[in-house]
């Protein structure tokens, strides 16, 4: 059996082929391509205003308190625990 490669292109590759030599494809794709922008513009816009919301309502929440150079601040005492990690 001598082996012979055989190339037929799928559906969707013909398809694509007859479709790019039309106009209206083109036309249509660059439409598309179009609205994409403005879908991406507008999910950006979603976000922002989104994270603005969580970050009026978690501000909310928050006792704002301001410290002036000198002030006497107490400072919570904590373990080093990687060198007792190590110890181990």
């Amino acid at each position: 059996i001598i082996p012979l490669e055989v190339e037929l292109p799928s559906l969707r590759i013909s398809l694509r082929d007859y479709l790019d030599k039309d106009e209206d494809y083109r036309v249509a794709r660059l439409t598309e391509l179009e609205l994409l922008d403005e879908k991406r513009i507008r999910a950006l816009n979603h976000l922002k205003v989104y994270q603005n919301r969580v970050s009026r309502g978690y501000n909310k929440c928050i006792i704002h308190q301001e410290f002036d150079v000198g002030d006497l601040v107490l400072k919570e005492n904590q373990k080093n625990t990687v060198k007792d990690r190590e110890k181990k």
